[in-house]
């Protein structure tokens, strides 16, 4: 059966079934030209997922009836580096800090709020926490030797006390795991940054500069410091540091000297405006503000509003020789 008369059967008249049987190869090429490919997890990713289901597996308990499973949360916090060891508690039982929680994998306890989080025999108390742990320590996608390799090299070459790695975001990872790209470092004695060639930048999750910096003895020493362009910060690291290495401390959005110093001056030009405020209304001039600076300054006229009145409620409680003494220590001021 030809195209034509595939369409007439479809219930198209003659003439629209002949228009649509000349036009279809050109449309199935274009859609095929224009197909998305399909967006594949990473292999560590897609590792975590197969051991998720597992999980599910093995405790049906922890399924949900209209979907999904506590275990889908728990691998969340695993890809999102929420699942942080904190050392042994004085029964010498493993704990960790998931997402705010302390809990422990072999102590069978967490001391969340989950009560309707199944207890299974042997295994203690299924919560999202808990779940995390299991997976954190059962999966192996949170060890990249590649940026192990790198780190320790520049570390064990570097001069000083501390090495600044110099680290690409990449946001396009963003929701599958986070990643950032390690593209350089800088020590003392160098007078600008190493950049990696593209091919060999190291991309890597924040559960593997977990793992990698735990296997170095070595930690992040300050918050990340923001470069100029849109991507690069400086990660300074240190032998025995011993910053938290949270979500929110590994992806803070710094900002560089220049955007400091704007900021800086554009406090100092609210305060003006607030300390002079009817000038500014009856100004020729106008000067357009956002919502936050128009309600930044109602907050700084009435703070100044308020310092002004305790100032003249504590000149008027001076003692009258006080006040004078005051004055005429100004007027001679004024005189030089």
């Amino acid at each position: 059966m030809n195209a034509t008369a595939e369409f007439r059967k479809q219930g198209w008249d003659p003439v629209q079934a002949a228009i649509l049987a000349k036009i279809q190869p050109a449309l199935t090429a274009e859609l095929e030209r224009t197909a998305q490919p399909e967006k594949k997890a990473s292999p560590e990713v897609q590792a975590l997922v197969d051991l998720v289901s597992l999980y599910e597996t093995k405790f049906p308990e922890i399924c949900y009836t209209k979907g999904g499973s506590r275990a889908r949360k728990a691998m969340d916090y695993v890809l999102r580096g929420d699942v942080i060891g904190a050392g042994v508690d004085r029964y010498g039982n493993d704990v960790w800090l998931v997402a705010g929680q302390k809990c422990s994998k072999r102590g069978n306890w967490c001391d969340c709020k989950d009560v309707g989080a199944p207890t299974i025999l042997n295994y203690g108390k299924l919560c999202f926490h808990r779940l995390a742990i299991a997976l954190k320590t059962n999966w192996k996608g949170d060890k990249n030797p590649a940026l192990l390799a790198y780190l320790q090299k520049i570390t064990e070459d570097a001069r000083g006390a501390y090495v600044d790695i110099l680290i690409e975001r990449d946001y396009d990872y963003h929701g599958e795991g986070n990643r950032a790209r390690v593209a350089g470092y800088w020590c003392h004695g160098m007078s600008q940054h190493e950049r990696l060639v593209p091919q060999d930048v190291i991309a890597a999750t924040l559960p593997q500069f977990q793992w990698a910096f735990g296997e170095m003895g070595w930690g992040l020493a300050d918050l990340p410091m923001k470069l100029p362009g849109t991507t690069d910060y400086y990660y300074r690291i240190a032998k025995g540091s011993d910053l938290l290495l949270s979500e929110s401390i590994f992806w803070h959005r710094g900002r560089t000297w220049r955007m400091e110093d704007r900021e800086r001056m554009r406090r100092l030009q609210l305060v003006e405006l607030a300390a002079h405020l009817e000038e500014w209304i009856n100004a020729p001039i106008s000067i357009p503000l956002n919502n936050y600076e128009a309600r930044r300054i109602t907050e700084l006229r009435q703070r100044m509003k308020e310092e002004s009145m305790q100032a003249a409620e504590v000149w008027a409680a001076l003692p009258e020789a006080l006040q004078a003494a005051f004055l005429e220590n100004g007027e001679n001021d004024n005189a030089y």
